[in-house]
């Protein structure tokens, strides 16, 4: 499936916003840094003066190809091949319009086309003696956070878990990291330009702090202190912008168990908002292929308010899933999404995304005017909910090693996160707050039955009589039960799955609208280790009342048994103050109704 022309955009949560534009502003100065990775078809990509084409993955393609062949035996999916995908720089003569024009040339001949251009703002003891800044990180704790505390005093450290973090750069001497060892990836080093314009390393320094940091009685504490972190540059000196060779080098160095961590986001093409790194294809690509060779990828859903439900992310929504845990940006006092989160079914979990105490920066303290004594409690955005996330997700893996003897699969470990976590406040989907003891406590139950899955409302099979310029809106109500919890319940309705799910009781779907004509739906519940089991169809048929002289009294058919009352919760809701009428009859099966379970279960067996 081709996927149109993306320019990289990277918002590093903790940076200035203002500084990083108004570098940018001063136009391409950076021209040997511009470049497009392509998945070409037929013969391979066109060539053009100044243009070399190399294979994207050349440094990291043995790698690569032993991720690809554990990735086809754990899932038995075909795999992209890596080596075919090609890179070329963009000549320095180029403006960035003319290398739009001729990328928008290219993508008529490939599978997808990234175009990058320039970086854009990413998604953020010595002496004299440190304090403890210990109690300021109330996102630790269970009242308000993930409860970190409540499983390190389990035993639960992060040990064992490998970290790969994909950003800008880093603070290595700060003396909150200065005994840390960051593993920076072999042959680069940070681009001196990400320093000059505050892409790094405060940012960096923050995050990781979060993760690592000492427990030494100054400073701050890491989440998992015992974790191993290795960190890849996606700007340097030796290679230029490099996010595609950063996010491989990230996942052909991870094994199974290990968690890649995607601290960056992608600007959509079109409407120029901020998402989820994964909105470019080779992201997407490397991101899937990992999940299936078992190692979790866990990035951040981007800033710029981006609804990954709308139309607008229509191309992004066909790629599919990608198995990461994407995170969105939430308020600490009542988990709703903050104004600039990235929102929708996709965002799988939250993390504060506001008032984070960590490393660097220097607005809370920055003692001797040191930047390595530097602190901050101001660090946010899907930047700083992201280590919350990542470290939840070190502590679930370790304990399944513990307990288990090996490594989970990515998707038990999203899923089990999601059904146990801190339900999410109103207003848009952003997934709930991870509770670690809570997933932890669910470690070694593993069972095997499914859920029993039972549409509770409405209650029976239904035949309903709605104006001609009517719509039966139908409320649903789910009841399941189960030895485990339930990761999520899905509608289906005609065949087509409901673009809503729901992930915490009680289950509901509201507003399901319904034209006119015969209509079957069904529910479908999947537990935290995978199981799913679909509920039995309720069959409903709208038909449109003749009317004489065109009006509804909005009667109920007493013969039906129905009250005087609203039925089932479903309701006729055409552009005036007219009514519906209902009636109950189970025994019926119109003939089209026959057709649409004949459908629907053809359809289930050439799925299964």
């Amino acid at each position: 499936m081709r996927c149109g022309v993306l320019a990289v955009s990277l918002l590093v949560c903790g940076c200035s916003g203002e500084d990083v534009s108004a570098a940018l502003r001063h136009g391409t100065h950076h021209g040997a840094d511009r470049r497009v990775i392509v998945m070409p078809r037929g013969d391979g990509p066109a060539s053009a003066e100044g243009i070399r084409w190399e294979p994207a993955f050349s440094s990291q393609l043995p790698s690569l190809q032993r991720l690809r062949a554990s990735a086809v035996l754990r899932s038995r999916t075909a795999q992209p091949d890596l080596a075919a995908v090609m890179s070329a720089r963009i000549p320095a003569s180029w403006s960035d319009e003319e290398a739009r024009r001729w990328a928008a040339e290219l993508e008529a001949q490939a599978e997808w086309t990234v175009l990058r251009l320039a970086p854009v703002p990413p998604p953020e003891d010595l002496a004299p003696p440190t304090p403890s800044f210990v109690d300021t990180q109330s996102y630790r704790g269970a009242s308000m956070g993930i409860d970190v505390d409540g499983a390190q005093a389990q035993g639960f450290r992060g040990a064992g878990v490998s970290i790969h973090e994909v950003e800008y750069g880093w603070r290595g001497t700060h003396e909150d990291l200065v005994d840390v060892d960051l593993h920076p990836e072999p042959g680069q080093t940070v681009a001196a330009a990400a320093f000059e314009m505050g892409l790094a390393p405060e940012h960096g320094t923050a995050s990781v702090g979060m993760l690592i940091a000492p427990h030494n009685d100054y400073g701050i504490d890491g989440m998992v202190p015992d974790a191993a972190l290795y960190t890849y540059p996606e700007w340097t000196e030796e290679d230029g912008l490099r996010r595609t060779n950063a996010v491989a080098a990230a996942v052909a160095q991870a094994a199974p168990g290990d968690i890649v961590m995607l601290q960056m986001q992608a600007q959509h093409p079109q409407t120029g908002q901020l998402g989820p790194a994964e909105l470019e294809p080779d992201v997407w690509m490397l991101t899937r292929m990992a999940t299936d060779a078992g190692v979790l990828v866990v990035a951040a859903g981007g800033n710029g308010a981006l609804d990954l439900d709308g139309s607008d992310a229509a191309d992004y929504i066909s790629l599919g899933d990608s198995g990461a845990i994407l995170v969105g940006a939430a308020s600490p006092d009542d988990r709703v999404a903050l104004p600039f989160s990235s929102h929708g079914q996709r965002i799988d979990l939250q993390g504060w995304g506001a008032s984070v105490f960590s490393l660097g920066y220097g607005d809370f303290e920055r003692l001797g005017d040191d930047d390595n004594q530097a602190y901050t409690d101001t660090f946010e955005g899907t930047s700083s909910a992201l280590p919350l996330v990542v470290s939840a997700a070190a502590l679930l893996i370790e304990a399944f090693v513990t307990v288990e003897g090996s490594p989970p699969d990515p998707l038990d470990v999203r899923r089990l996160l999601v059904a146990t976590g801190h339900a999410q406040g109103e207003g848009v989907h952003i997934g709930p707050l991870p509770n670690v003891t809570e997933a932890i406590s669910w470690v070694g139950a593993r069972e095997a039955n499914p859920p029993a899955v039972e549409i509770t409302e409405p209650a029976t099979d239904l035949e309903v009589a709605i104006d001609l310029d009517g719509e039966l809106v139908v409320s649903v109500e789910v009841a399941v039960q189960d030895d485990s919890p339930i990761y999520r319940v899905e509608l289906e309705v005609d065949g087509e799955v409901w673009p809503s799910a729901d992930d915490a009781p009680p289950f509901a779907f509201e507003g399901v609208g319904l034209a006119e004509g015969d209509h079957a739906i069904r529910a479908r519940a999947t537990d935290v280790w995978g199981h799913a089991a679909w509920s039995d169809l309720r069959l409903i048929s709208a038909t449109v009342e003749d009317k004489p002289g065109g009006s509804s009294t909005g009667a109920i058919d007493e013969s039906s048994g129905a009250g005087g009352g609203s039925s089932g919760g479903v309701g006729a809701q055409p552009p005036g103050e007219s009514g519906c009428r209902v009636g109950r009859e189970p025994g019926r099966r119109p003939a089209l109704l026959w057709g649409l379970l004949f459908a629907i279960g053809w359809s289930r067996r050439r799925a299964s």
